[in-house]
């Protein structure tokens, strides 16, 4: 059995500019045998189109909000703007 590789981000709209020079790096110093799948929640369109750009294959998978909802975490000693339980998607790949 092969196994396969994936570089995964979180994104949304605060999270944006960084995850673009991330890719960016990824894109220019990395060999590829892999994915880059970004995850995101309240990224804007014209933002999305910004990532999509810099290279066609990248995958995109929107975080389904709802589902984690309920979840409930101390945000000391990090306060997220996000619900940290979305990383757990990594799993649905």
């Amino acid at each position: 059995m092969s196994k396969k590789f994936a570089f995964v981000l979180l994104v949304d709209d605060n999270s944006f500019l960084g995850a673009k020079v991330t890719i960016s790096g990824i894109l220019l110093h990395a060999s590829r045998p892999f994915k880059i799948v970004v995850f995101y929640w309240n990224l804007s369109q014209q933002n999305k189109n910004k990532i999509k750009s810099m290279d066609s294959n990248i995958v995109f998978k929107k975080i389904p909000q709802e589902d984690y909802k309920n979840c409930k975490f101390a945000s000391f000693p990090r306060n997220w703007d996000y619900n940290c339980a979305y990383r757990f998607e990594i799993f649905t790949l």
